[in-house]
């Protein structure tokens, strides 16, 4: 899974449990996951990664650190509609 925004690149393999970005084959940040994620992180155009959890969560990240921006719960959760 993953995308590229900028130049960089955004993977996630499958079992992983952290997101890495990548720029012209030099990683940039790895972050550990914060939960299992249900779908392919996406990267924004102003220099987030999103990506959403089972647990219902979706998290933003800044795409030059990997430092957490936000996270946020929509009622009801993402996760409970999908099952």
């Amino acid at each position: 899974m993953g995308g590229r925004q900028n130049g960089a690149t955004c993977s996630l393999a499958a079992g992983s449990d952290a997101i890495h970005i990548n720029d012209a084959d030099e990683e940039l940040w790895c972050q550990p996951l914060l939960g299992n994620v249900c779908a392919s992180p996406a990267l924004g155009f102003e220099g987030q990664v999103f990506y959403g959890t089972e647990s219902g969560y979706v998290y933003a990240l800044d795409q030059a650190s990997g430092e957490v921006l936000w996270r946020y719960q929509p009622t009801p959760s993402l996760a409970s509609r999908a099952h």
